[in-house]
């Protein structure tokens, strides 16, 4: 596989995620910790707001699958060159875009 482990690409993001007690508040936190070629980020979500980022996650893992099965499809079945891939599925997103539902995006405290 080329670089692969585990099923992850080569230079794929190692995500940790805990549930935390605010010294400073007193109020429940989900903390997430990613790293990716070095770079470290930490964040922290109240838990309404991790959930909606959870939710947001599942979506485009969703997103994801289906641009691979339509683009599988129409490569396999109507025979289209990369090029013609490419335009199909600028406009397939397009249209995914135009009909789901988004929320206002939720506030991210970095720590």
């Amino acid at each position: 596989m080329g670089g692969e482990a585990a099923g992850k690409p080569a230079g794929a993001a190692h995500l940790e995620i805990r549930s935390i007690l605010s010294n400073r508040d007193r109020l429940p936190y989900v903390q997430m910790e990613a790293e990716s070629e070095g770079q470290k980020v930490k964040l922290q979500f109240t838990p309404d707001d991790a959930r909606e980022q959870a939710m947001h996650i599942l979506r485009t893992a969703d997103a994801a699958e289906s641009d691979h099965f339509v683009m599988t499809f129409l490569a396999e079945n109507a025979h289209l060159n990369d090029a013609q891939l490419a335009g199909v599925l600028h406009e397939f997103r397009k249209y995914r875009e135009a009909r789901e539902f988004h929320p206002q995006p939720s506030s991210v405290l970095k720590t």
